[in-house]
């Protein structure tokens, strides 16, 4: 299956980046990135959007909500936990792609 691809930015919409490419912040990784996903998990047990429209869903994913690609931070403040359901959806709908839904019975795409 293809996704239509990203609408293009103009420059204006851009977040600034340093003049010689680096990236603006670095992201964690290894036991730093397994601890800080481990603490917002424990913050934040139930998925946001599940618990908006009144479900009670263990969150399994801590979503950028701007997506560090687009410019975002590693911070607390721009950190969501979801589902996987949700986090599938957002991602999709921040990368200008429609969420896959899945196949029918018939084979066919949803």
């Amino acid at each position: 299956m293809t996704f239509p691809k990203a609408p293009r930015e103009d420059a204006a919409s851009r977040p600034p980046r340093p003049a010689n490419g680096e990236r603006l912040q670095t992201r964690l990784r290894g036991r730093a990135g397994v601890e800080q996903r481990r603490r917002r998990l424990a913050a934040e047990p139930e998925c946001r959007d599940c618990r908006e429209v009144g479900k009670r869903t263990p969150s399994t994913v801590p979503d950028h909500i701007i997506p560090l690609a687009l410019g975002g931070t590693d911070d607390d403040s721009n950190i969501r936990c979801l589902c996987a359901e949700h986090h599938r959806i957002r991602t999709a709908e921040q990368f200008g792609r429609e969420a896959w839904r899945g196949v029918g019975p018939d084979g066919w795409p949803l």
